[in-house]
């Protein structure tokens, strides 16, 4: 069955000189997205804005899931969820080499504020899990 290009969520890089990070977050979301139909069916319903936060560094990466696009920006807003934690954290999650939620369950990653709700948590996790690639796909590439 041939997949739908119009139902593969657009990813926009808006910042004119992104930092690594944002670069990275901004490859993986692609990959993910073009890879992984789990990821991509996830990507296209969900709509929600989301910080990353390098803490230690103090950078950030804005993500604004809508559907049928996900804009990625160097930025960070205190008026919107963020994921915050550590660089090399973060940029282990942006190469797909540490899961996300697995990151948030063991709080090497935190999410504020912490009185979201259930509907916008539930939002963060799923963005959360675009961002995460498949246990599977590790498997095949040891195997290799």
């Amino acid at each position: 069955m041939a997949r739908s290009l119009s139902k593969i969520p657009t990813i926009k890089l808006i910042s004119p000189n992104p930092s690594g990070l944002t670069e990275m977050i901004t490859e993986l979301l692609t990959e993910n997205i073009n890879s992984f139909p789990s990821r991509r069916f996830f990507a296209r319903h969900t709509r929600v804005n989301l910080s990353l936060i390098a803490a230690d560094y103090n950078r950030g990466v804005l993500l604004r899931f809508n559907k049928r696009e996900i804009y990625v920006s160097d930025a960070q807003s205190t008026d919107l969820p963020q994921l915050s934690g550590d660089w090399l954290v973060l940029s282990e999650i942006a190469s797909g080499l540490k899961s996300p939620i697995k990151a948030l369950h063991k709080k090497e990653i935190n999410l504020y504020p912490s009185t979201l709700g259930r509907i916008n948590t539930l939002k963060i996790l799923l963005a959360a899990f675009v961002l995460s690639v498949p246990k599977k796909f590790y498997k095949s590439a040891q195997s290799d």
